[in-house]
């Protein structure tokens, strides 16, 4: 027996211990291994042997020994399921029972943890010690609920069931914690060590258990709320049924009969219904639910913990020294490491010309829990537009994240950026595709790309007692992983129930464990929540398993908009029946008084984990550019007609207008809002508004009140304002085709002559016309007619807004969008937009 002798090896700070420590001998060959996970970047197994010690050791030395473990870690490799730890020494502990210890006011009270400690690793020399483990009920809970998403199998051949399961908690304070010390990974398992071989979701369901009865039964007591009237799955079928018998009942069909005293108990006896055994998923969905009314909750030390344990990481380095060049048009071979392949793509039709791809193969299980990445890259720092991650040309992922500044130094560069929105849409069962694009006219060259998955942001927690105001500011329709906002200085939080929602069209709903069960009848499903009152913008949180691929569109009532008239958010839906986020914006003034949700566009079945409404505070567009003549580009936001918009704006950058991205143009329009539109113009080289100056379909939105106030836009593409672009890469139609949208009371309709160019066309500058008649308005509509399309349609138009200013407007100049390859095209766009405003 021996004892430690330096800090670092004496158990964290909140594990007491109730004997000396033992000295952990080395693990022998047949120890099981019951998990896996990578520290410092390599991979790590967990293995317990035959004295019930567990050890951390690296994957090479079991894989050197050979066997099915080999099979068995390849299996897990490729799940891609490993937890990242970045700490400093890691703890394994394996408890076998939950004691509570003082009773507090709220559900969130501290227990003890009971088993035994074994580290740290890696060390010379690690102990074993016997001992209790203190935490708080949400945070064991919190723990076990990520754990479930890195099960390990414990053979080729296990179910689900049949994995081990570890919490990641923390040990020590919320010192320690920040300084990365003092992490534990804890296993629950019963008093014997047949877990290694079977598996401890058995004993994870009884800690849940134990946990979510105790926090429901003291949330009745105290302030009843959903946990109070939630029944609490059983762990298993014949313990739950026993323990009912022990208090004198009959167990019979699922229920437990006990005859009351009095003649009147003789006949109406006492009737309980047992609750069926459910799955440790079916456990953490309910946790959720507790995790969100438990009192402080994220705890400080929760808050620094997150961060610690990452979900995977990707990482691409080409065998070159001085990275490998990247050109339009061809394809480099590059090596392949364990978790990732890539090579550069050729340029896809439609593409900017300028635009090198980067394609990514990501492993099943980074696409499926990845939500926040952060992305780093290393480049040859070139002359250019900038560069950029966006949407694959396939549209297999999307990442998306703003490029940064090319200065011509020559100089290699590291880029890292936060992608708060990540979509990955599966291609396979083990594969999807991410994409990163660098646009640049001249050469490019890289030599690495990292694909981090980031954990969850948590919410601050809050030390004032939570009162929900008769307004709220979050709602959550049901809690899964998406956990509720609880700071009520600036949000509250208020339950809706599932049972709330009210089928409209084409949909049958059933409600199961707290998850709203949708069934498509037809191809225009739609169904609405109950009345709500949220200041918009918002940013909506969906979690949705889809057993048809398709679109889902959002829909909202305000108090602007009294009826669904137009899809707020549309969001692109997998049909591959795995539970997938979506985020979006809604940015329509007024107030959201109801919700609308159209799960897809054709029959199937839908399970809505969770929806959450966050207030999202207004855009912070920064300075504005001082010059009176701007060009929109902005490679983040889609466009829909036209070609090559980056030559398009160096074109007109070299013509003295300013280069500007859909942030710098809202604040752009807002400073000559207040004073100064007149003279100023705004040439689109994108055809879609984006939603920072298309931010409501209503005359006071950021590009109208522009208008209105003197200024002009130059316009060619889509007929204006009637699609809405977002920066993940969607848009939106607004309002329906052939009708006025609320910010241009302008009709939009096909017409069956070619436009010909008028007098007023060839005085602005024109001279090139457009061969086919689409999408025209009505001449009575609009103030000069630049090309006419029989006697009464406008295919290029000025609508005047400022009767004080004439010339200035809405200038749309055609429906076929800019092309950057055409310089006649540009220089006459560019001469259309300055005609008759002062030089």
């Amino acid at each position: 027996m021996e004892t430690a002798q330096t800090p670092e090896h004496q158990p964290p700070r909140f594990f007491a211990p109730s004997g000396p420590p033992v000295a952990i001998p080395p693990p022998p060959a047949q120890a099981r291994v019951v998990d896996r996970f990578l520290y410092e970047r390599e991979p790590w197994v967990s293995r317990l042997d035959d004295a019930g010690h567990l050890h951390a050791t690296r994957e090479d030395a079991v894989r050197a020994r050979g066997g099915d473990v080999v099979r068995l870690l390849n299996a897990h490799e490729l799940a891609g399921a490993a937890r990242t730890f970045r700490i400093r020494g890691i703890w394994l502990a394996q408890f076998t029972a939950i004691e509570t210890t003082l009773d507090t006011p709220g559900i969130n009270d501290s227990i003890e943890l009971r088993g035994r400690l074994h580290g740290p690793f890696p060390s010379g020399q690690p102990f074993s010690w016997p001992g209790r483990l203190t935490v708080t009920r949400a945070e064991l809970l919190d723990g076990l609920v990520r754990g479930l998403a890195h099960a390990f199998r414990v053979s080729l051949s296990a179910t689900a069931e049949e994995s081990v399961v570890g919490a990641v908690l923390p040990g020590g304070d919320l010192a320690a914690t920040v300084d990365r010390h003092g992490v534990i990974l804890a296993y629950p398992c019963g008093g014997d060590d047949t877990w290694a071989a079977a598996g401890n979701q058995a004993q994870v369901r009884q800690f849940f258990y134990a946990l979510l009865d105790q926090m429901r039964a003291e949330q009745a007591a105290e302030r009843p709320r959903r946990l109070a009237a939630a029944q609490v799955p059983a762990p298993d079928q014949a313990w739950m049924e026993a323990r009912y018998r022990e208090r004198g009942y009959r167990v019979q069909n699922g229920t437990a009969v006990r005859k009351r005293s009095g003649m009147v108990g003789r006949f109406f006896p006492e009737r309980v219904a047992v609750a069926a055994q459910g799955t440790a998923r079916d456990f953490a969905v309910l946790s959720q639910v507790a995790l969100g009314e438990a009192e402080g909750w994220p705890s400080a030390r929760c808050r620094a913990l997150a961060p610690l344990v990452e979900a995977a990481v990707v990482r691409w380095t080409p065998d070159l020294p001085d990275g490998v060049e990247l050109v339009p048009g061809q394809e480099v071979t590059v090596d392949r490491d364990a978790l990732v392949s890539a090579r550069p793509k050729k340029a896809v039709p439609g593409e900017d010309r300028n635009a090198r791809v980067v394609a990514f193969r990501v492993d099943a299980a980074f696409a499926a829990h990845a939500r926040d990445v952060t992305l780093e890259y290393e480049f040859q720092d070139v002359r250019g537009t900038g560069v950029s991650a966006t949407v694959d040309s396939q549209q297999d992922a999307r990442l998306l994240v703003r490029g940064a500044p090319l200065t011509g130094s020559g100089e290699w560069r590291r880029v890292k950026a936060d992608v708060d929105q990540v979509a990955f849409r599966r291609r396979g069962p083990r594969e999807s595709d991410v994409c990163l694009q660098i646009v640049s006219p001249r050469r490019v060259r890289i030599r690495e790309v990292v694909l981090r998955a980031r954990p969850r942001a948590v919410p601050a927690a809050s030390t004032t007692p939570h009162v929900a105001p008769p307004v709220a500011s979050a709602s959550v329709l049901v809690l899964d992983d998406v956990a509720p906002v609880r700071d009520p200085a600036t949000r509250t939080e208020v339950s809706w129930s599932a049972h709330e929602w009210e089928p409209i069209h084409q949909v049958r709903l059933e409600v199961e464990h707290e998850r709203l069960v949708i069934t498509s009848t037809g191809n225009d499903p739609h169904l609405q929540g109950p009345r709500i009152t949220i200041p918009c913008p918002v940013e909506v949180v969906l979690r949705m398993s889809a057993s048809t691929g398709g679109h889902a569109e959002v829909f909202c009532h305000t108090t602007h908009y009294p009826h669904y008239e137009m899809p707020c958010a549309r969001l692109d839906v997998p049909g591959d029946g795995q539970t997938h986020e979506y985020r979006a914006r809604l940015w329509e003034l007024g107030t959201i008084t109801r919700l609308r949700l159209d799960p897809c566009n054709a029959p199937g079945t839908f399970v809505v984990h969770g929806v959450l409404l966050v207030p999202v505070p207004p855009p912070d567009h920064g300075p504005a550019p001082t010059s009176a003549r701007v060009a929109y580009y902005d490679p983040l936001y889609p466009a829909v007609w036209g070609s090559s918009q980056a030559r398009a704006a160096e074109r007109l950058e070299k013509m003295g207008f300013t280069i500007v991205s859909a942030r710098e143009l809202a604040a752009w329009m807002g400073e000559r809002t207040r004073g100064g539109a007149p003279g100023s113009v705004c040439v689109m080289t994108q055809d879609l508004f984006p939603a920072p100056v298309f931010d409501s379909n209503r005359p006071d939105c950021t590009a109208r009140r522009y208008l209105d106030a003197g200024g002009r836009i130059v316009h060619a593409g889509h007929f204006p304002f009637s699609h809405r672009a977002w920066a993940d890469g969607t848009h939106a139609w607004i309002g329906s085709y052939g009708l006025s949208t609320r910010a241009i009371p302008c009709p939009c309709a096909d017409g069956a002559e070619a436009p010909v160019l008028t007098n007023e066309g060839r005085a602005f500058g024109l001279t090139q016309v457009p061969a086919s008649g689409t999408q025209l308005t009505t001449t009575a509509h609009v103030d000069v007619v630049l090309t006419r399309a029989g006697r009464f349609q406008a295919g290029a138009w000025l609508k005047t807004f400022s009767r004080d200013h004439p010339g200035s407007g809405l200038l749309h100049v055609s429906s076929s969008g800019v092309d950057g390859r055409n310089d006649g095209l540009i220089e006459e766009l560019a001469r259309v937009a300055q005609h008759g405003l002062p030089r």
